[in-house]
C-alpha cells in the first residue's frame, strides 16, 4: 500500500494475527484459541487487496502482470528461504520416510496446493499435524489460490458495469453457507478448502469496496454543493471508537475462550472476522487502534509477516 493510503494500524492487526497463532502453538495453554489469527488475517488480506484494485482501477493504473509481480516480489523471496532452510534440516534430521513426506510438502509449499496436501493427510488440529514443519503454509495456499481469480472477477464486474458488491456478497453467502455445512460434516474440508474459507476474505472485500463508495459518494456531495458537508466520514468518532473497542473484545474473547474442541470455523468464525472488520472499519485514529495497534512491535511484526 503506498504512503498515502498507508496504515499502520492495520499491520498492528496483523501483528495481533501473527502473534496469536504463534502463541497458540507455543503456549496453547494460555491462547487456546489462538488459531482465529489466521481468520484476522484473510480479512485484512481481503480488505487490501480489494483497495489497492479498486484505486488503481479508478485511476486506469491497474494492470494484471504488475498486480502478479508485486505478489510474486513480496512471497516468493521469504517463501524460497523458509523452504530451502527446512529441507536442509530435514536432509540431515528426518529419517527416509519422513525425509520423502517433507518433500512433498515442500512442492505443496512451491504451488501454494498445501491446503489440500494437508487436508488429504490429517486435521489441523491433530497431533500428527505439529510434527508438519510446513504446516503454516496452508493459509498462503488459500490466500494465493484466492488472488488467481479475484482480481479477474473483480475487473470483469467492473467493466461489465454490473454490481461487485452484488458479486462479494453473493460468493459470501454462498461460501459461508458451505462452511457451516461442512464444518459439521467434514471438519477438514471446511478448515483447508478455500471455497469454505473464502467468505472471511471477501468480509474483507466487502469493507474495502463500501468504503470506497462512501468516498466517493462524499466526493461527489462536495462537487455539488462546493462544501467539504461529509468531510469524507459518515460516522462520528465516538461510533468509530465505539468499533475498535467491540472489535477489540470480539476477537480477544474467542482467543482466549475457543479450543481445539470447538467446531471450528463454522458460526465461530464470525465473531474474529467480524471483529476484525471493526477495526479496520474504524479507522487509524480510532481509540485503540491509536493507542494499541499503533504499537512499533506489533507494527514491524505485521510488516515483515
Amino acid at each position: 500500500m503506498d504512503n498515502k493510503h498507508y496504515r499502520p494500524d492495520i499491520d498492528g492487526l496483523r501483528g495481533i494475527a501473527v502473534l496469536s497463532v504463534v502463541g497458540f502453538h507455543f503456549f496453547p495453554v494460555l491462547l487456546p484459541g489462538g488459531f482465529v489469527g489466521v481468520d484476522i488475517f484473510f480479512v485484512i488480506s481481503g480488505y487490501l487487496i480489494t483497495s489497492i484494485i479498486l484505486r488503481e482501477l479508478a485511476s486506469d493504473t491497474f494492470r494484471f502482470h504488475r498486480f502478479y509481480a508485486r505478489r510474486i516480489k513480496r512471497i516468493f523471496p521469504a517463501l524460497l528461504a523458509v523452504l530451502y532452510v527446512t529441507w536442509i534440516i530435514g536432509w540431515m534430521a528426518l529419517l527416509p520416510t519422513e525425509f520423502a513426506s517433507l518433500g512433498k510438502h515442500i512442492v505443496g509449499g512451491c504451488s501454494f496446493t498445501s491446503n489440500f496436501l494437508l487436508w488429504s493427510e490429517t486435521g489441523y488440529f491433530n497431533a500428527e499435524a505439529e510434527q508438519k514443519p510446513l504446516l503454516h503454509l496452508w493459509s498462503l495456499g488459500i490466500e494465493e489460490q484466492f488472488y488467481i481469480f479475484f482480481p479477474l472477477a473483480l475487473w470483469l464486474a467492473l467493466r461489465l458495469r454490473t454490481r461487485p458488491g452484488a458479486l462479494i456478497w453473493l460468493l459470501f453467502a454462498l461460501s459461508f453457507s458451505g462452511c457451516l455445512y461442512a464444518t459439521y460434516t467434514h471438519r477438514s474440508v471446511a478448515f483447508y478448502f478455500p471455497f469454505t474459507r473464502l467468505w472471511e476474505l471477501l468480509l474483507g472485500c466487502g469493507l474495502a469496496l463500501s468504503e470506497q463508495q462512501r468516498n466517493d459518494l462524499c466526493e461527489k456531495s462536495q462537487l455539488q454543493d462546493g462544501a467539504p458537508r461529509f468531510s469524507g466520514r459518515f460516522w462520528t468518532p465516538s461510533a468509530k471508537d465505539a468499533a475498535s473497542c467491540l472489535g477489540f473484545i470480539l476477537f480477544a474473547s474467542v482467543m482466549i475462550g475457543l479450543s481445539t474442541h470447538t467446531a471450528f470455523p463454522g458460526l465461530w468464525a464470525l465473531v474474529p472476522t467480524i471483529g476484525a472488520a471493526l477495526c479496520i472499519f474504524a479507522g487509524n485514529d480510532a481509540v485503540l487502534n491509536r493507542l494499541a495497534l499503533n504499537n512499533r512491535l506489533l507494527v514491524w511484526v505485521g510488516l515483515i509477516s
